[in-house]
């Protein structure tokens, strides 16, 4: 049993009760306003109340309270049945369709809590793997940085920056294109370019190319 079921098990009195509650107010009503005033729908309340905030049973219960508070309600109000064997059918009618209510807003609880734990499951293994990523990406002997096509600035940059050029990756983050071009070579600027532009414009999103140029750090030596 998961936690959530677990969870619902040990506070399921209390919707259970309310939705029994609500039950016999809807039962006190009907057989107030007699057979005339339609109030056959306000009973699926209570029972898609008991099933979604107390599962299965309590669906089942209320159910079978609703069916029977229905059915004693139209015998007090309308004892013109010639016939009861056509009172125990509606009643008979009415109960299956309580409880196949009952049944399905469980279900869909239950989908729906299932969704939540695999959409919580994909989060922490997406955590994971990023947190993952990042560290090969620290941990690898060469520059590593991400160029987002839509703002034409560098997203992401390993450490290896600051030990090879010695600049901060968030000094490198808020550098703009023109002059992250001026740390370039000139020897290798415009084949560098020519690189560049000819990879952005062949590469499907999130591939990789490799470059390999002569960049100036701040001791302004060459690397």
């Amino acid at each position: 049993m998961n936690t959530a079921a677990r969870l619902r098990r040990r506070h399921g009195v209390l919707p259970l009760a309310g939705a029994l509650a609500l039950v016999a107010s809807v039962a006190w009503l009907d057989d107030l306003t007699g057979p005339h005033f339609l109030l056959e729908p306000v009973y699926l309340i209570p029972v898609s109340l008991a099933a979604w905030y107390s599962g299965r049973r309590s669906g089942a219960i209320v159910a079978c309270a609703a069916a029977l508070a229905w059915f004693v309600a139209q015998l007090s109000s309308a004892p013109q049945f010639a016939d009861p064997l056509v009172a125990i059918w509606n009643g008979a009618l009415h109960l299956g369709s309580f409880v196949l209510l009952g049944e399905f807003v469980c279900r869909l609880h239950a989908a729906r809590a299932d969704l939540t734990a695999s959409v919580t499951r994909r989060n922490v293994d997406l955590a994971e793997q990023r947190r993952l990523a990042a560290r090969v990406a620290e941990a690898m002997p060469a520059i590593l940085y991400i160029w987002d096509l839509t703002t034409e600035r560098i997203s992401y940059i390993n450490g290896h920056v600051t030990a090879v050029l010695g600049l901060t990756p968030a000094e490198v983050l808020e550098t703009e294109r023109a002059d992250l071009a001026a740390l370039v070579h000139p020897e290798d600027a415009a084949r560098a370019a020519g690189e560049f532009d000819q990879a952005v414009a062949s590469l499907a999103d999130a591939d990789a190319y490799d470059v390999d140029v002569r960049v100036r750090g701040r001791d302004d030596s060459w690397h």
